[in-house]
């Protein structure tokens, strides 16, 4: 018996040793431990995006298209792990709208994928964001965060793209559609200590708009629809 409960201690012993070790390994030691203890931070952020509108009785068939946008940022860490930013920027909005091919042939005014539904927008993104106090990797953390976007859309117009001879057909939509939106957003990535000159922000976001974008019930009747952003967010912060 006491055979048995020296191995048993000595397997238990061995396991924690081995735990403990194998703990030891995966404490990670970066150069500037307190970089990230910088309470504010200003920086400008890029966005590169998929958007659409999605919903029930849409008057056209849409595809996502791609959009751009920016956001000059301000982010006040009142925690280690928790802080607050409020932002105010530009960002596209909107969807590819399906037409019909009728001729079948490549590179034609027929074509589908060419008409676009545009929506210029002023965000002003409020969120409240999370961080962990461990690195992933020397000099990284982990971070994501939620928020809501009240949006100004100052310009709704049609574009269908000419590649013939560059003059593309616009009109200008937007007394049909709505002004304002608010959109809920999250976000999830990494904040990346950039030679401590900067901090640099990698992250996936996106955002859903609760305000119903079509208003002329006469032009578009049943229509309910929302905005829908998908896309990736690149950042520094000083």
């Amino acid at each position: 018996m006491l055979k048995y409960t020296f191995l048993l201690m000595l397997l238990v012993g061995s396991t924690t040793l081995a735990l403990a070790q194998k703990k030891e390994k995966k404490e990670i030691k970066e150069d500037n431990p307190t970089f990230f203890d910088k309470k504010m931070r200003i920086g400008g952020i890029f966005t590169q995006s998929w958007t659409n509108v999605v919903g029930k009785d849409l008057p056209h068939s849409y595809f996502a298209k791609p959009s751009l946008g920016g956001v000059i940022s301000m982010q006040y860490y009142f925690q280690k792990t928790l802080g607050v930013s409020i932002g105010l920027g530009y960002q596209q909005r909107g969807a590819g709208i399906i037409t019909p091919d009728f001729v079948k042939e490549l590179g034609n005014a027929d074509s589908t994928y060419r008409h676009r539904l545009r929506m210029n927008c002023i965000d002003l993104p409020i969120m409240l964001h999370w961080r962990a106090t461990r690195p992933t990797i020397a000099g990284t953390r982990w971070t994501a965060g939620v928020g809501v976007i009240p949006t100004y859309i100052f310009k709704t117009g049609s574009i269908f793209h000419s590649v013939e001879d560059g003059f593309h057909d616009m009109q200008n939509w937007s007394s049909d559609f709505a002004k304002f939106d608010v959109a809920g957003t999250a976000e999830g990535g990494l904040d990346i200590n950039a030679s401590d000159g900067c901090l640099f922000q990698v992250r996936l976001w996106g955002s859903y708009g609760f305000i119903n974008p079509y208003k002329n019930d006469a032009l578009w009747g049943t229509a309910k629809g929302a905005n829908l952003t998908l896309g990736l967010k690149i950042g520094f912060m000083f």
